[in-house]
């Protein structure tokens, strides 16, 4: 892991996310974003920070359908 502990800030807003909403997907999609925001304030490498977004930008993309679900209030819960 080039970043463990943005990396386990990161997990850990996961974990909360999905422990009070029950919805993985806002849990991913909090999380991905949070990774290259914690990395930055944690001092790492632009180039990091810019591979970060842009997985973070994948993980959105992949997770649209979910996100416009959850805003409707149909997405499921664990």
């Amino acid at each position: 892991v080039t970043a463990p502990i943005a990396t386990a800030i990161a997990v850990g807003i996961f974990i909360a996310i999905v422990a009070t909403t029950k919805i993985v997907s806002a849990g991913s999609g909090t999380a991905s974003i949070t990774l290259p925001v914690a990395m930055h304030f944690l001092g790492h490498s632009w180039p990091a920070i810019s591979m970060a977004i842009a997985v973070t930008f994948i993980v959105l993309v992949k997770h649209r359908a979910n996100f416009a679900r959850i805003v409707r209030g149909e997405e499921n819960k664990i």
